[in-house]
């Protein structure tokens, strides 16, 4: 799973390289691979990684960045009709600090 933060809540379309307005760069940038169909680049400069698909890494603490009003969270996937429910979980749990 990937996360990105935004200063705005609009998505452009999937044509859009680059597609969230306003994001805000947090965390441990993660270039993300191109699509499966048609090599087309998918990498957005602030996205970062929060678990990864080989149980390498299963969590992160990022500190929400100033001017952060949207989160956006995604799989890490160039190939998303295969997908099908599997015994590992997929979540995301977001915590403020006590």
């Amino acid at each position: 799973m990937t996360g990105l933060f935004s200063a705005d809540g609009t998505l452009e379309s999937a044509d859009v390289r680059e597609r969230v307005v306003g994001a805000i760069d947090a965390g441990d940038d993660y270039q993300t691979s191109p699509t499966d169909e048609g090599g087309v680049e998918t990498d957005i400069p602030e996205v970062f990684l929060v678990a990864d698909n080989e149980d390498d890494q299963t969590s992160v603490t990022v500190t929400v960045p100033d001017g952060a009003t949207h989160l956006f969270v995604a799989a890490i996937d160039n190939f998303y009709q295969d997908n099908a429910r599997g015994e590992t979980r997929f979540e995301l749990r977001i915590e403020t600090p006590e």
